[in-house]
């Protein structure tokens, strides 16, 4: 009897082998379902070519149980092929947990094989994550520099000592309210000399009283390699003491001096009234002798004041910068006028008819008649004969703040001091002083480069023939000049002496015959 149905109890193990099963004797229609299972075949028994295209399906082998659903069947490279889970993972990757929410998280590959839930975040990934639910408020968020961020405060006021000069964008022309401040223009020569007053470097003057012997005055060259020449001074002020052999006296005086205008301080933007409001002074000082100096500031319109300061202790023969920040004060007055306004004043001695013992540094006080200026000076450099005081880079600003030194061109400054003091000559013979014509006199018109101060007067020494004038091919010589007229913008001069008068309105020209001849228009504040 023919078999109809072959199921694997029927078979006995490894009973069918390859060599009993001719090629394509095994169909689908020949094998129950879950008839042939691997126990039921000796291994490699059956080869591929003995089993029909598609005669094994899944239904004609065992499908285990429930616990292979959502898996599939694995070929494992010649071993037995076995259920995987299907997973939305990488093969070798950690399997999130059951039921985590990505929420606001990312997934993200971590590089290693797996994945993780990532929190969403607006800070780079490794950077510290900020404290929950702070608020950013007045705060912004800054990168730390570590891979971190943090939320740090917004404040307009900086911490005390944060702002620095070299951080702060001060103006670059016009705060230094000095003129000749680095001492380059001296119009009147570079001495030495004894002269009183304006002698050599404009807008600073020497006074002295009561003296055995005259200091002199000079424009001076700064040494090299020195802290002064290193911050671009080239020129200083130098007071000369003389020889003082009955030692300091009660009246005696010696001392620099510069004058501004009131209209520079009242216009200059510092709210003098306030104590809240500041000018700042600084300047370099040498001394060939080691003490402490002393000065002051002093205004002139209404009720006089002064604020006294100090140098400190200077080391012979060093130059030193001296810094100080000066508060307003309520009694101060600057008119808006062209007359002094501010002196500032650094003494090489005051005698204690000007001094007192209890004077008071760094304060404003009103200026009376008598001993209160500073307090009693040393008088070690005042009783060294020849001893010497130097001085530049003078700047006054408005603010608590001393900027470094506004360092102008020469020509600036020659502009402004020419506001207080001219002259057209140069030192060399055959200078041309003006032009003008015969009439009443010879006359000539010098116009002045900028605007004086005020209407000047004249200044003019006495030297045979020293000036000469030239009218018609003809020269004529004469010993000094006077004033005929003046305003801020000119002046008419006039030849004094004997001169041969030309044809009345004859046009002429004065110049100088010597090199040492003076000519001058002054405007100085006095």
């Amino acid at each position: 009897m023919a078999l109809t149905e072959i199921t694997s109890k029927g078979i006995k193990d490894a009973t069918i082998v390859d060599a009993d099963i001719a090629t394509g004797t095994i169909t689908a229609a020949r094998l129950g379902n879950d008839c042939v299972g691997s126990a039921e075949l000796q291994n490699s028994a059956v080869a591929t070519v003995n089993i029909a295209d598609q005669a094994v399906d899944l239904t004609k082998l065992p499908h285990g149980d429930g616990t292979s659903n959502g898996k599939f069947l694995r070929s494992n490279n010649g071993a037995d092929p076995t259920w995987e889970t299907v997973s939305t993972t990488p093969e070798g990757t950690t399997i999130l947990s059951t039921g985590e929410s990505g929420g606001t998280k990312f997934l993200r590959e971590d590089g290693d094989g797996s994945c993780s839930w990532q929190t969403v975040n607006t800070t780079p990934e490794g950077t510290a994550v900020l404290s929950t639910g702070e608020s950013g408020g007045t705060k912004f968020l800054r990168e730390d520099g570590d891979g971190s961020c943090s939320w740090q405060t917004v404040s307009t006021t900086p911490a005390d000592g944060s702002i620095t000069q070299a951080k702060v964008n001060f103006p670059v022309s016009n705060r230094n309210l000095m003129i000749n401040g680095a001492m380059l223009v001296a119009q009147r020569g570079a001495g030495p000399n004894e002269a009183l007053g304006y002698g050599t470097v404009d807008r600073f003057e020497v006074e002295y009283s009561n003296v055995d012997q005259d200091p002199s005055q000079a424009q001076v060259d700064v040494a090299s390699g020195t802290p002064a020449f290193q911050a671009g001074f080239r020129k200083a002020y130098k007071i000369i003491n003389g020889n003082q052999t009955n030692n300091a006296g009660a009246g005696d005086q010696l001392y620099f001096r510069t004058t501004l205008e009131a209209r520079d301080i009242a216009c200059s933007g510092w709210d003098y009234t306030s104590t809240s409001s500041y000018i700042t002074l600084s300047f370099w000082i040498k001394s060939s002798v080691a003490q402490n100096f002393y000065g002051y500031i002093r205004t002139h319109d209404g009720t006089n004041y002064h604020y006294p300061f100090e140098t400190g202790s200077l080391t012979q023969n060093t130059w030193t910068k001296v810094t100080k920040t000066i508060p307003g004060n309520a009694n101060l007055q600057f008119d808006n006028d062209i007359d002094k306004g501010l002196q500032i004043t650094w003494l090489g001695y005051f005698g204690t008819n000007q001094t007192s013992s209890n004077a008071t540094l760094n304060t404003w006080r009103a200026t009376g008649s008598g001993n209160d200026y500073t307090p009693d000076n040393t008088v070690t450099w005042y009783e060294t004969d020849d001893a010497t005081l130097e001085l530049t880079g003078v700047q006054l600003e408005v603010g608590s703040v001393a900027t470094d030194f506004e360092h102008k061109q020469y020509n600036q400054d020659l502009t402004l001091c020419q506001r207080y003091y001219y002259t057209p000559l140069d030192g060399t013979a055959n200078a041309p002083i003006g032009s003008g014509t015969y009439s009443y006199g010879v006359r000539a018109i010098v116009h002045f480069p900028v605007q004086m101060r005020t209407g000047p007067s004249i200044v003019a020494n006495t030297a045979t023939d020293q000036f000469y004038y030239q009218y018609g091919g003809n020269t004529d010589w004469f010993n000094t000049m006077t004033l005929s007229q003046s305003n801020r913008f000119g002046a008419r001069v006039q030849a004094d002496g004997n001169v041969s008068n030309p044809t009345a309105g004859a046009a002429l020209m004065m110049a100088t015959e010597s090199s040492s001849a003076v000519l001058a228009f002054n405007a100085e504040l006095l």
